[in-house]
């Protein structure tokens, strides 16, 4: 999908769109704007949802017509790395991951509301320099464990907000 929307703009800078990049124009383009607008039309005026189907068409053809032949293959090691990587070293790794980065579940009930969430690393991303090292804030990996063992944990924001009917 990056390099449907992007390549011709981008050329052999491909590599540095991003999916952040393709949220904002789909944003813009199929929703009710984006916070960042884009400055040209990407999808060179076709249908964004043509271009997605087209897409996902392409990626499904150069897997194979076969699904049990990629569906089950083993996953890649899921690698935590800072974009600052090598000088800030990577904090954690994972074989096998078959899951995404941020899970979460919100139950919208009375009388009572309830939400739920799995982070990768932890609760705070702060890298201080100490003495030209960096040093990693105590909490920047106190959620992996829970992410590897894909065990949630409460929102406290949430857990005991009553609603009112």
């Amino acid at each position: 999908m990056l390099n449907a929307t992007f390549a011709d703009e981008l050329g052999a800078n491909i590599g540095r769109a991003t999916g952040g990049m393709l949220l904002h124009v789909l944003d813009d383009a199929l929703g009710s704007g984006s916070g960042v607008p884009p400055s040209r039309d990407y999808f060179n005026g076709a249908d964004p949802n043509v271009v997605m189907s087209a897409a996902f068409t392409q990626a499904l053809n150069t897997l194979g017509p076969d699904p049990a032949t990629w569906s089950t293959q083993p996953r890649g090691v899921t690698r935590f790395r800072h974009v600052l990587f090598p000088t800030i070293p990577e904090v954690a790794s994972m074989f096998q991951s078959n899951k995404g980065t941020y899970a979460q579940i919100v139950v919208l009930s009375t009388p009572k509301l309830s939400s739920e969430n799995i982070l990768t690393l932890g609760q705070s991303g702060f890298i201080q320099r100490v003495g030209g090292s960096p040093v990693l804030d105590s909490h920047f990996r106190d959620q992996f464990d829970l992410y590897r063992s894909f065990e949630y944990k409460p929102m406290r924001l949430y857990q005991n907000t009553q609603l009112q009917e």
